[in-house]
């Protein structure tokens, strides 16, 4: 089939096992998964695992699920990998905690019950409001426009600094402090708080006379 049609039938396609259409979704939203999977992660675990291999681990999972995904926009697609990643970090995350006496646990059997780490361990009602969080913050991003749904992925979530943001978008540093602000408190206003998902309210940044 032309893999450059429609992205309802690229989705299709790789339901139906098409390992290129697949792949061609995987490397377009690989940056979101990215992304996610770094928000997910905090300090801590990104000090011990390299997100870029918590992604991979995401996309192998995406591959032996995709004909489960039943979705039909790309706004479901993103809330489906933002789930998938929001678990995939969960479980490394029992695993770096289970491998505290130094040795190697194998990551399903991470999953269980570690006595000695129940203290620790994050409750499954915690894992489950994580995910529902992420898949809530997919939904919000996927209603803004894009330029503000852009310019909150490359700041806030891939943690870009500002001039390389400006760099990529096209835009001065100021304007895109300006447009990072205006992003932020449209999606304040339709997620709610943003504080606990990195997503600080900027500071006003100083007047710019480009058009917006």
């Amino acid at each position: 089939m032309n893999l450059d049609e429609s992205f309802s039938g690229r989705v299709e396609a790789a339901r139906r096992g098409n390992r290129a259409a697949f792949e061609r979704i995987a490397a377009e939203y690989s940056p979101h998964v990215e992304a996610v999977v770094r928000r997910e992660m905090g300090v801590a675990l990104r000090a011990r695992f390299d997100p870029k291999d918590l992604a991979q681990d995401v996309w192998e999972r995406a591959l032996r699920s995709i004909g489960s995904f039943r979705g039909a926009t790309q706004a479901e697609l993103r809330a489906w990998l933002a789930s998938m990643a929001a678990h995939v970090v969960g479980a490394h995350a029992r695993r770096a905690k289970a491998r505290g006496d130094g040795r190697d646990v194998p990551l399903d059997a991470a999953s269980g019950p570690v006595p000695a780490l129940a203290a620790t361990n994050p409750s499954p009602s915690r894992v489950m409001r994580r995910r529902e969080r992420s898949v809530r913050l997919e939904s919000a991003l996927a209603s803004l426009s894009p330029d503000h749904r852009r310019v909150i992925e490359l700041a806030r979530l891939e943690g870009l600094a500002i001039k390389d943001v400006a760099e990529r978008m096209g835009r001065t540093p100021n304007a895109t402090s300006m447009l990072l602000l205006r992003a932020l408190k449209e999606l304040k206003a339709i997620f709610g708080r943003t504080e606990s998902l990195s997503l600080p309210e900027p500071a006003a940044p100083e007047d710019d006379d480009e058009p917006k």
